[in-house]
């Protein structure tokens, strides 16, 4: 483009129009004045006074932009951030090639990334953009709807393929929820471990329910996208649902599948080798107990019950229901615009099952006070004393909220989630209202059913924050889970290794088919050598039990100590515990990943692209969640 056509300025080779200029005040007398030191005024002088000098300078300008443009293409096409992008075969291509890999890859963006609908692809303003792009008629043709499904297919074969490569021989917590989207209902999964110190949450899938949401029904699909990742039944420590009767039945009736089919199971030989040795320091003394995914509790749902319960108990509906009464007067279309004009936030409707939606709306309520009427009898006349009662609700209330926000974290362990739950109770109880000591009431109430939990004591008993808090009957509790998770652990670390041959049948092998007799001998001597050291190993190291006894008595920590770290520091010194602590403390408090899940589907399946098959919305939503 002619710097001198308008539009936006091309980069100029400074050093060639320092060449040309220098050649010009050598031969030519000056006569102009270039004002300021912008190269931009130079080229214009050039131009209209130096016509030859002028086109040196723009065609050397143009082939530099050329190359550059060829460079930055390609570099484009080998960095896309798709992840499909990032498995393709990195091979010296043809420019044409990379244009056609870089297009392709970012039509599978706008539909993963971007959530625009496949039929963006057959719109003739797109194709007219892709015929511009300099790739072959043949090439742009297979650009379509069709192909690009394909691609997506792939890509999202790889991502599950990386998944399962990830979590494979190693236990996980998982998180599971249902919701519907334009009359279509879904069922999410997604599982959570810790590494490196960090808690890692991976979107295993969502898949569509087209009969009832029955418990057996719903574990029919968790096993369903469990396979498709190569789970185990016995990988899953546990599994954080909402209340419903029908997701703690499900994880109830995976027990039930997963012991029958421990009973016919006769492939323990990795096992037991294992634990015979006693190279793992198992507590042999103990008789091994079938494995049970422990059911966790949504904390914000435990929250969302404590706090209805206590709404309930105070009675407080009825001043609810007359705000809520008023709300609805307040928003008729008069009323709106009255708002609008004096530049005021306009009432909320609350949801009703949602209290924290129900503090919004009286907190708005408060705010547009001035709008109500003070006469008896008038449509918007609310009396004081109703006023008094809306203050302490909103004060009682407050402080659940904020917890409530906390909650929304990912990153939150279960004794990050004690934490928060005790200062809310420390909080609220402070508050000498009604409803607030009722509140106090059923957190207690909820927290005395939460401390049943094995998993839940366990979490704590790992948790130096928080571990002075259990009582001596929930440190034996405890102790027993997470000997039994040990066991677990070592199980399912057992099943990814090879099984060992008979030490004798293998020597007898080895000297039978060995061509050196001297190998024959070295190879003896390294296994009697190494039965030594492992008798030496046992005898210097406690069993996992005595570790744990050990550990409880660790000094408390302040409760602002990241636990994550604390364990990661403890990886080489306390091995076992260490791999103890990662499991446990990696299950899930809340489902927040999962409705995030969900929040993802309502952009991916918009009204536009509702009738979207459910194989290819599961792989957009694995592409777009797990970049």
């Amino acid at each position: 483009m002619n710097l001198l056509e308008g539009g936006r300025k091309e980069k100029i080779d400074t050093y060639l129009m320092l060449l040309v200029t220098l050649k010009i005040v050598n031969s030519d007398s000056i006569s102009t004045i270039i004002r300021g030191e912008h190269g931009t005024n130079l080229l214009y002088h050039l131009s209209s006074q130096h016509p030859d000098e002028y086109k040196i300078v723009i065609d050397r300008n143009r082939l530099a932009k050329d190359e550059s443009n060829k460079e930055n293409y390609s570099t484009l096409a080998n960095t896309s951030t798709d992840s499909y992008t990032n498995n393709q075969p990195t091979t010296s291509t043809t420019s044409a090639t990379n244009k056609y890999t870089f297009l392709k890859n970012q039509c599978v963006n706008l539909v993963t990334v971007h959530g625009r609908p496949f039929s963006i692809i057959e719109d003739l303003a797109f194709k007219n953009i892709i015929s511009m792009t300099g790739i072959s008629p043949r090439e742009a043709q297979s650009l379509n709807s069709h192909s690009i499904k394909m691609f997506i297919s792939q890509a999202a074969e790889i991502k599950r393929s990386e998944i399962a490569a990830a979590i494979k021989g190693r236990m996980i917590s998982l998180k599971v929820d249902s919701a519907t989207r334009l009359d279509r209902s879904f069922f999410a999964v997604n599982a959570q471990y810790i590494l490196d110190g960090k808690i890692i949450v991976k979107y295993l899938g969502v898949t569509e329910l087209y009969a009832r949401s029955t418990a057996e029904y719903l574990k029919d699909k968790l096993l369903y996208i469990m396979r498709k990742y190569c789970i185990l039944e016995q990988q899953i420590y546990s599994i954080t649902t909402d209340n419903g009767a029908n997701m703690i039945k499900m994880t109830q009736l995976l027990n039930d599948g997963d012991n029958d089919s421990d009973e016919d199971d006769t492939d323990t030989e990795p096992l037991e080798i294992l634990l015979n040795n006693n190279v793992y320091d198992v507590d042999n003394t103990e008789p091994e107990i079938p494995h049970s995914v422990i059911s966790i509790r949504c904390a914000a749902h435990t929250l969302q019950l404590a706090v209805s319960d206590a709404l309930q108990e105070d009675e407080s509906i009825h001043t609810i229901n007359e705000a809520r009464s008023v709300v609805r007067k307040l928003r008729t279309p008069t009323m709106r615009n009255m708002f609008k004009a004096s530049n005021k936030k306009k009432p909320l409707l609350d949801v009703a099952t949602r209290w924290h939606s129900t503090l919004d709306m009286l907190e708005r309520l408060v705010d547009l006070k001035e709008y109500c009427s003070q006469t008896p009898g008038e449509a918007l006349y609310v009396s004081p004393t109703t006023w008094d009662a809306l203050n302490d609700l909103i004060t009682s209330l407050k402080p659940a909220k904020m917890l409530t926000k906390v909650l929304q974290r990912e990153q939150l362990t279960i004794g990050d989630f004690y934490y928060h739950w005790s200062k809310c109770y420390l909080e609220t109880s402070r508050l000498y209202l009604p409803l607030a000591q009722f509140i106090c009431k059923y957190i207690k109430i909820r927290e005395k059913q939460l401390m049943l939990n094995p998993t839940f004591v366990s979490a704590l008993y790992l948790d130096p924050r928080f571990h002075v808090v259990l009582s001596a009957d929930e440190e034996a509790l405890a102790n027993k889970h997470l000997n039994m998770t040990w066991r677990q652990i070592l199980k399912v670390e057992a099943i990814s290794m090879p099984v060992p041959e008979d030490e004798s049948s293998s020597t007898s092998q080895l000297v039978s088919d060995a061509v050196d007799e001297m190998e024959a001998i070295l190879a003896e001597t390294e296994k009697i050598k190494n039965r030594n050291r492992r008798d030496r190993y046992v005898q210097t190291h406690a069993t996992i039990t005595a570790l744990l006894e050990n550990f409880s008595c660790h000094p408390r920590i302040p409760p602002t100590e990241d636990i994550l770290t604390f364990w990661k520091n403890k990886a080489v010194c306390e091995p076992q515990l260490f791999r103890l602590a990662t499991t446990v403390l990696a299950t899930p408090a809340t489902q927040v990943s999962v409705e995030r899940f969900f929040s993802s589907l309502k952009f991916i399946l918009s009204d536009l692209r509702y009738n979207l098959n459910d194989n290819i919305v599961e792989d957009i939503l694995v592409l777009r969640n797990n970049s």
